[in-house]
């Protein structure tokens, strides 16, 4: 590394700092880190009524369902939303893009009527596994997340690319009218009934030819086909409503509910019935009461059939697999205690107020001491006019 004396010559010296500070700031502002199917295939949920949910992909390849709590515009064309979701759809990876409205193959030309993927200009993410501060001091470790993203409204880019009809400011209107769902506390009093939207997979009865091959699959209510109808992909936002009934809440009171997730209310409901499931892909889904989000989804329906070797098999899955619901089935979701919901909105506050992550401190600390021979320079010439 080549080495500047600082003491020879002063107008070397403040060019240095100062470009040294400069493009410390500049990647002070810059350096943010890159930040489950509901039965049965129908019906979808109605065109604009639900905006506020997106899907989230993971670096990694695989995907969940996020929902903007809290959003506000920036220098007028900065748009920055506050997404929580669960902690698992964005942990081992980071943040790939996100998509709005349903983005699927299903539809004519791969899109539903102004759907896109994008990817945020920035975004930051803080996971629950991290630490969640409670009262009376320790932490829990939920399976939960906060995602903040900027979008630039004036280049929002994205997939399918901009067209005549279809172009960055139709994609910048839609983004802007999002109206977010705001954040609640769970109670047991605020369930049993709640909504859910999500993209994950979706399902459709077996068929009687399906049922008479595979007599594993008796008393099925539902069959995803992977690499099967684009229709039960993950990528089609669809909404459902459910029932949580007293007896069916389960407490983790120090315990751990699904590793390695350690949380202090679990949800745990139970399908009866041709009644709704949720499947991989609506993992962060908000279940919500009231019109506030009062607990994320987080444990989805596994249960793999391989119709070659006629038996069920293990995680993970492969093109023609089938993923089969029951009746009985278990759905469970993290409830949102004061602690949880005191963890999203006050990262969603630092996110909106510019508060600097680690990284942008530790440079904003390096470009301070960059100016350190800057200053001494400047007061000893004025010691030397003197």
């Amino acid at each position: 590394m080549t080495k500047i004396s600082y003491a020879r010559v002063r107008t070397g010296c403040e060019r240095f700092t100062l470009s040294v500070f400069s493009i410390l700031a500049i990647l002070a502002v810059f350096s943010a880190p890159l930040a489950l199917a509901v039965e049965p295939t129908a019906p979808v949920t109605p065109l604009g009524t639900q905006d506020q949910v997106l899907q989230i992909i993971n670096t990694n390849g695989s995907a969940g369902t996020g929902t903007v709590f809290d959003k506000q515009i920036v220098n007028g064309h900065f748009l920055e939303f506050c997404i929580v979701t669960a902690d698992h759809v964005l942990s081992g990876g980071g943040l790939a893009s996100l998509g709005f409205r349903s983005a699927n193959a299903s539809f004519a030309g791969g899109f539903d009527t102004n759907a896109f993927n994008f990817t945020p200009v920035s975004s930051v993410i803080h996971l629950g596994s991290a630490g969640v501060a409670v009262g009376g001091g320790g932490q829990d470790t939920p399976d939960i997340a906060f995602l903040g993203v900027t979008i630039d409204l004036n280049n929002v880019g994205g997939n399918p690319p901009s067209g005549p009809t279809f172009n960055d400011a139709t994609k910048a209107l839609l983004l802007n009218a999002i109206a977010p769902t705001p954040l609640g506390t769970f109670t047991d009093s605020t369930f049993p009934t709640f909504s859910l939207t999500g993209y994950g997979r979706s399902g459709v009865a077996p068929t009687a030819a399906e049922l008479a091959a595979n007599p594993l699959l008796a008393g099925s209510t539902y069959i995803s086909h992977f690499g099967g109808a684009a229709n039960e992909q993950y990528g089609i936002e669809r909404s459902m409503s459910d029932s949580v009934a007293v007896n069916e809440f389960a407490r983790a009171q120090n315990g751990t509910l699904l590793a390695p997730y350690h949380y202090h209310v679990g949800l745990n409901w139970f399908q009866n019935g041709n009644s709704s499931y949720a499947m991989p892909g609506d993992s962060g889904a908000g279940l919500v009461v009231g019109g506030k989000i009062q607990a994320v989804f987080n444990a989805d329906i596994q249960r793999l059939y391989d119709p070659v070797l006629k038996q069920f098999v293990a995680p993970p899955s492969q093109a023609g697999d089938f993923l089969v619901t029951r009746p009985g089935d278990l759905q469970t979701a993290v409830g949102l205690t004061q602690d949880y919901t005191n963890f999203l909105e006050t990262n969603c506050g630092n996110y909106m107020q510019g508060v600097p992550e680690p990284s942008s401190v530790v440079l904003a600390f390096i470009a301070a001491l960059a100016l350190v021979p800057y200053g001494w320079s400047r007061r000893n010439a004025k010691r030397r006019a003197a």
